[in-house]
């Protein structure tokens, strides 16, 4: 039996190797077998023809067998997701709801003690407590996008990324007027995305800001998006101080432990959304030159690619400096 299981749980492409092999060996074998017991033609037809039935039936059965099994086996991975999505949901409930209460608890007395104290020591150590508190609040409202977000949304579909950006570009902008930010952007570019997109740049840029290592005056961001026949690209960059190693090869690696893990859940977040929209992130960081982010994208769009481009101006892309 445990022969039989080890043999089931080959991959596809030895299980096709090995039955080429068995299978040629047994058409060889048992021809040559019937050639030496058959009496006549007509003997030699009857063996044959049963031979083949015969071999169709244990054929049969293998592809019976090995279905069987991967049936049961995509069973219990289903039962096993089915599972850990039900904790996740309960773990993303006590966040959102029981936590974050408390925690709007704890910020209402921090809150109060800032108000009514004139002890700088207190006072010192309310407003670090209430950093901390925000921080976290903020977090869990970041995670509360992902676990709103549905990909089969009626609402999903193609969505122009340069009518995401370019209002998205001007909050930013009016938010932060000393930041500058070079814009090379065309008329369209159709992906499939949803509402919750524009959260994705929105994290990128505001996260570039706050990790700022300098005066915003000096603060540089970028914002390209390229499109050809199959996809749109979009990078977004800055001069500042990078990502830490330890962050990145979190990211790669795609989970956290105790020797890799991020400071927060901004970069998850745009990560797990970008792969909810069936596009590709990567990151390119330099503690002293800065980071590109590049996310890429199937193009989708109703529009062929020439008439799509046409709608773009000539030159295709025009650039616009902001800064006030």
């Amino acid at each position: 039996m445990d022969r039989l299981q080890s043999i089931l749980t080959l991959s596809p492409v030895k299980i096709t190797g090995i039955y080429t092999v068995l299978g040629m060996g047994w058409i060889g074998t048992s021809d040559n077998f019937a050639a030496w017991i058959a009496q006549s033609q007509a003997d030699l037809t009857v063996i044959q023809t049963v031979k083949g039935w015969g071999f169709i039936v244990l054929s049969g059965l293998l592809i019976f067998g090995l279905t069987i099994y991967r049936e049961r086996q995509l069973e219990t991975t289903q039962n096993r997701f089915r599972i850990a999505n039900q904790h996740l949901h309960v773990l993303h409930r006590v966040l959102r709801h029981n936590i974050r209460n408390n925690m709007n608890v704890v910020t209402g007395h921090l809150e109060l003690i800032l108000e009514n104290s004139s002890d700088e020591q207190l006072r010192e150590h309310a407003t670090a407590a209430l950093s901390s508190t925000e921080k976290f609040c903020d977090m869990a409202e970041k995670l509360r996008v992902i676990d709103e977000v549905d990909p089969n949304d009626p609402s999903t579909g193609p969505k122009n990324i340069v009518s995401i950006m370019e209002p998205l570009l001007r909050d930013v902008q009016s938010s932060y007027p000393d930041v500058t930010i070079d814009r090379h952007l065309p008329s369209v570019a159709y992906v499939r995305g949803g509402p919750a997109m524009r959260m994705i740049f929105d994290e990128l840029l505001t996260n570039a800001i706050d990790h700022a290592d300098r005066p915003l005056k000096a603060l540089r961001l970028g914002v390209t998006v390229t499109t050809t026949k199959e996809s749109v690209r979009i990078e977004i960059s800055d001069n500042g101080p990078g990502i830490h190693p330890d962050e990145l090869d979190a990211l790669r690696a795609g989970h956290e432990n105790q020797l890799l893990h991020t400071s927060g859940a901004g970069l998850w977040v745009v990560t797990w959304l970008v792969e909810l929209f069936d596009g590709e992130i990567s990151f390119d960081s330099d503690r002293s030159e800065g980071t590109t982010v590049t996310i890429v994208f199937d193009r989708s769009s109703s529009m062929s690619y020439a008439a799509e481009t046409a709608q773009n101006e000539v030159p295709m892309f025009a650039t616009e400096t902001t800064q006030s």
